[in-house]
């Protein structure tokens, strides 16, 4: 019987970054594209002495992707010879994670595995490090970068509650070529590539901002890796309370998992990501 586990799987969002300036005659490769394009090539790059690729690749279905990452550390093993001896002898260990990657939304899933890092947050980095390495990326001229997603829901449910909303601010980056919200974020992310900026914020004030339209853009800004904050009043006699998107990091558990067959659980597992994802960015 195969030696099953439960993973818990962490939701970043990777983006892919137009460059600057257009060239009239190029153009633009879809992202999704791109980035399938960019993990085929299964790129390697080294930090530290240590080399991080991908490996284990297959196609779960035409819009998503199920990999490993992971490094190769040297070590030194000491054994016990014939003659009750201790040796020692140089290895190479590759300690690695699971990442399933939805090409439809740019939705990575990393698993979090302590041998290979103990922040998930550097496994994303080096990911979009690797990802930006490809030949496919370096000739698009783009850029990528990757971040965490928040489950929004607490912040929802607090927005909804309060008194009065008096105040919002809203993160957001650079332009991606696929946006979420386009009325609101397109033309403050523009504004922040025009700055030479990578990332810019707008506020909102007033007596009681639309609950409809602050939950809006909140979940647009937890969909691209960014943070909404609002200042509400809890009751008519209550100071100003902050409340934030961020901090609750969006997960995905898969269960009973056999984790030298990924084709027996990844496909389900991608379709709970797709419908977790779907939840966050929903328009009210």
């Amino acid at each position: 019987m195969d030696e099953v586990t439960d993973l818990t799987f962490s939701l970043f969002r990777i983006q892919v970054h137009k460059p600057r300036q257009v060239d009239a005659f190029h153009s633009l490769v879809e992202p999704s594209v791109l980035l399938r394009e960019a993990v085929r090539e299964r790129p390697e790059i080294f930090r530290w002495g240590r080399s991080w690729l991908i490996g284990n690749l297959h196609d779960l279905d035409p819009e998503s992707l199920y990999f490993a990452l992971g490094k190769q550390l040297p070590r030194e093993v000491s054994v016990l010879d014939d003659a009750r001896d201790f040796r020692s002898f140089p290895l190479v260990v590759a300690p690695n994670t699971h990442v399933l990657l939805d090409l439809r939304y740019q939705v990575l899933a990393i698993a979090k595995n302590p041998t290979v890092s103990q922040r998930l947050g550097t496994i994303a980095n080096r990911l979009a490090e690797i990802v930006e390495s490809s030949r496919a990326v370096q000739k698009s001229g783009c850029s990528i970068s990757v971040a965490a997603i928040d489950d929004p829901t607490n912040f929802v449910d607090q927005v909804w509650s309060a008194v009065t909303v008096n105040r919002l601010k809203v993160i957001y980056s650079l332009p991606n070529v696929w946006d979420v919200e386009k009325d609101f974020q397109r033309p403050f992310q523009q504004a922040t590539q025009e700055l030479n900026s990578r990332e810019g914020a707008a506020q909102f004030s007033g007596e009681d901002l639309n609950r409809s339209s602050v939950i809006k853009l909140a979940r647009a800004a937890t969909a691209i890796g960014r943070s909404a904050t609002a200042w509400i009043r809890r009751d008519n006699t209550a100071k100003l309370t902050k409340v934030s998107t961020s901090g609750n990091q969006a997960t995905q558990s898969a269960n009973d998992v056999d984790e030298s067959q990924p084709m027996r659980w990844a496909v389900g597992t991608i379709a709970s990501i797709r419908s977790l994802y779907e939840s966050i960015r929903r328009r009210e």
